[in-house]
């Protein structure tokens, strides 16, 4: 690596790496404020894996870790599962995307065999046709509020038992022969989600609103309207998750497929480079002491400005833990900089307590070597 960075410096000159340096801070820190721009058309997604307001993908990590088997996946997928015996539970949250004439076969022929069951949270009446092959309750109207005006008129309160939950333009039910309400709207009357038994094992859940999965009100970001996890989670358990050997969240039914986040690009970048370190460091130690004397504490600046990316704007997505990939960067960091911690934490870290830790860690490491610690 130093080599590389000798020729590199012969090959450019100072104006040149001085250049190349600035494009590379240009792409870490413009690429998610770039991002941040289109963050409100991405909001409306809610695909497990968007991590936006719209997205469900609290929802989907509070799921992965209740439950032992769950997989991101389609009709295809669905059927794959069934063939091989396996009792599946198949979650399609509000998706744009239509399903074709061969998946609604898919899944018809999955549902006879008496092993699948659907739980299908629809607001735009995507999946109307899907409903009628499987003879599920339809999707009636969007339910209004009649004791709110303007803009929360289409909020209402979804009531199952003792459970209850906002609603965001959720649509009441129309219920077909053999199936039965289980949720109403507690302003209208109206029923919200309904149940029909299949064959064997299988039946279908339809509920009429999909927000109540979505990040904004799943986490309960308008404190008003209180947080829907409890009656998210409970749905899915009335579904069948107890039951089901395989759990099968779609993520193949909506227009937006490439999710990007905060610092997304700036972390990947940090976590190739980390990688390729974490194998060579020792030997740059021992060759170049400077150079790895500046390589770690490089590595956590950038961490930290990515991490809590001034250039977010109004238009980025709100407080949320670590992913995979900044998690793995933040401990190869914390780790080079001798700093202790608690492995297997970072999880649940916020990108900005992150770099706050990233940052009090290098400050120690600082203080050691000006002492002559290191």
């Amino acid at each position: 690596m130093a080599g590389v960075a000798s020729r590199l410096w012969r090959a450019l000159g100072r104006a040149g790496v001085a250049l190349l340096l600035g494009l590379a801070a240009a792409l870490v820190f413009v690429g998610p404020a770039l991002e941040a721009t289109v963050h409100a058309y991405k909001w409306y997604s809610v695909s497990p894996e968007n991590p936006g307001d719209g997205g469900s993908s609290s929802f989907y990590l509070d799921l992965t870790r209740s439950h032992p088997r769950v997989v991101l996946g389609g009709p295809g997928s669905v059927s794959a599962y069934v063939r091989s015996g396996q009792r599946v539970l198949y979650l399609i949250l509000g998706p744009d995307k239509a399903f074709s004439k061969n998946e609604i076969g898919e899944i018809v022929a999955s549902y006879k065999t008496g092993r699948l069951r659907v739980l299908d949270a629809d607001d735009l009446g995507v999946t109307s046709s899907l409903l009628e092959a499987l003879g599920a309750p339809s999707l009636g109207r969007v339910a209004v509020n009649p004791h709110a005006r303007g803009e929360w008129s289409y909020i209402l309160t979804i009531s199952c038992n003792d459970t209850t939950g906002p609603a965001s333009e959720a649509r009441e039910l129309v219920l077909t022969e053999g199936s039965k309400p289980i949720c109403h709207y507690m302003e209208t009357g109206g029923v919200a989600a309904a149940w029909l038994a299949g064959p064997g094992w299988s039946g279908v859940m339809v509920v009429g609103d999909a927000s109540i999965f979505s990040n904004f009100l799943y986490e309960g970001s308008i404190p008003w309207l209180g947080s829907t996890r409890r009656l998210a989670l409970g749905l899915v358990e009335a579904a069948g998750a107890g039951e089901a050997q395989v759990i099968v969240v779609d993520n193949t039914h909506y227009n937006v497929s490439d999710f990007h986040y905060r610092g997304h690009y700036g972390v990947l970048l940090l976590s190739a480079l980390s990688s390729a370190l974490a194998s060579s460091l020792e030997s740059l130690s021992a060759r170049e002491p400077l150079a790895a004397a500046l390589v770690v504490p490089g590595l956590a600046v950038a961490l930290s400005a990515i991490l809590t990316n001034p250039t977010r704007g109004l238009l980025a997505p709100p407080p949320r833990r670590l992913r995979l990939e900044e998690e793995a960067v933040v401990e190869h960091v914390l780790t080079r900089l001798g700093a202790e911690f608690e492995r297997g934490t970072l999880g649940s870290y916020r990108p900005e307590d992150a770099a706050r830790l990233v940052r009090a860690a290098l400050q120690g490491w600082e203080r050691r070597v000006g002492r002559g610690g290191v």
